[in-house]
C-alpha cells in the first residue's frame, strides 16, 4: 500500500510539475538537481521578495490545477 501511495505521489508531482511553477521548483529539490545550497539561495530570495513586496507568496493562489 505505501509502495502504491509512492508511486501516486511521484507521478502526480511529475504530471503536474510543468504546469504549476511551485510543483517544479518541488520537483527539484525531491529529484535532488537542487542541493542544500540552492536551497538555502532559494528561501533566502523568496523571504527577501515577501518583505519587499508585502505579502506571502506561499499565499497567492498559482492557478486551478485540476
Amino acid at each position: 500500500m505505501l509502495d502504491q501511495a509512492a508511486m501516486d505521489f511521484i507521478s502526480t508531482v511529475d504530471h503536474y510539475r510543468l504546469q504549476v511553477p511551485e510543483v517544479e521548483i518541488f520537483h527539484e529539490f525531491f529529484k535532488e538537481t537542487n542541493d542544500e545550497s540552492d536551497l538555502t539561495l532559494y528561501l533566502l530570495l523568496r523571504a527577501q521578495a515577501e518583505k519587499e513586496l508585502g505579502f506571502s507568496l506561499s499565499k497567492q493562489p498559482s492557478g486551478d490545477v485540476r
